[in-house]
C-alpha cells in the first residue's frame, strides 16, 4: 500500500473533523472550547490550512471515539453517526420504561381501589425527565440539555402543584418554573463547559 503524501493526510483529516464534528451537533466554537483552541485554529484545521499536533491529534480522536488512524484516512468515519443513534435509543427507552412502570403502578393500584392511584403519573413524569436530563449531561449538547432539564422542572413544578392541591396557585408556580428554568440555564452553561474540559484533560 502506497503512503500517504502529507496533502492527502491534511485533506482526510480536514473532511473527516468537519464530519464527526456535525455529526455530533458541534459548532466550531463547542469544538474550540472543548479543545481549549480558537475557533480560527479550528476553521484552519477543517480546511486543511494547517494541521494540529499528533498530541492534539490523539485528543480529538478520543472525543470523537474514534482511532488516529480513522481520523487520517479517506475513509468515511461511521462511528459518530451510530453512536449518536443508539444514544438516543436508550435515551428514549429509558424515559418509556420510566412511563410503563408508572401505567403498570397505576394499574394495580386502581385495581385495589385507591383513590389517588393516578398520582403514580403525576410522579412518573418527572421521573421520567430526571434519566433524560441525565443522559443529556453525559452524551448531548447543551441545548438538548437546558431542554432536558426545563421539561423536568415543568413536570416537577406541575407534579407537586397536582399533589398538593394547589390549583389557583397555578400562575406562581409557572413564574417560578420560568425563574428555575433561567437560574439553570447559566448554571448548566458553565457546568457543561467545565465537565467536558475535565474529560478531555482525562
Amino acid at each position: 500500500m502506497a503512503m500517504m503524501t502529507e496533502k492527502e493526510i491534511r485533506t482526510n483529516f480536514a473532511s473527516n473533523l468537519v464530519q464527526l464534528r456535525k455529526a455530533n451537533h458541534m459548532k466550531q466554537s463547542d469544538l474550540a472550547a472543548l479543545l481549549s483552541y480558537s475557533d480560527k485554529a479550528i476553521s484552519k484545521w477543517e480546511t486543511g490550512e494547517t494541521m494540529p499536533d499528533i498530541v492534539m491529534v490523539y485528543q480529538i480522536a478520543q472525543v470523537f471515539h474514534v482511532s488516529i488512524d480513522e481520523l487520517l484516512t479517506s475513509e468515511k468515519v461511521v462511528h459518530a453517526s451510530n453512536k449518536e443513534k443508539r444514544h438516543l435509543f436508550i435515551t428514549i427507552a429509558s424515559m418509556v420504561g420510566t412511563l410503563m412502570i408508572a401505567s403498570i403502578t397505576f394499574v394495580v393500584l386502581f385495581a385495589v381501589g385507591i383513590s389517588w392511584a393516578y398520582y403514580s403519573f403525576v410522579v412518573g413524569l418527572p421521573l421520567a425527565m430526571i434519566s433524560f436530563v441525565v443522559l443529556s449531561a453525559i452524551w448531548y449538547d447543551r441545548k438538548i440539555l437546558f431542554i432536558a432539564v426545563s421539561l423536568l422542572d415543568f413536570s416537577t413544578v406541575f407534579a407537586v402543584m397536582i399533589l398538593l392541591s394547589l390549583y389557583p396557585f397555578w400562575w406562581a408556580f409557572l413564574l417560578s418554573s420560568i425563574l428555575i428554568d433561567v437560574f439553570l440555564f447559566f448554571l448548566l452553561f458553565i457546568f457543561k463547559k467545565d465537565w467536558n474540559k475535565k474529560k478531555n484533560n482525562e
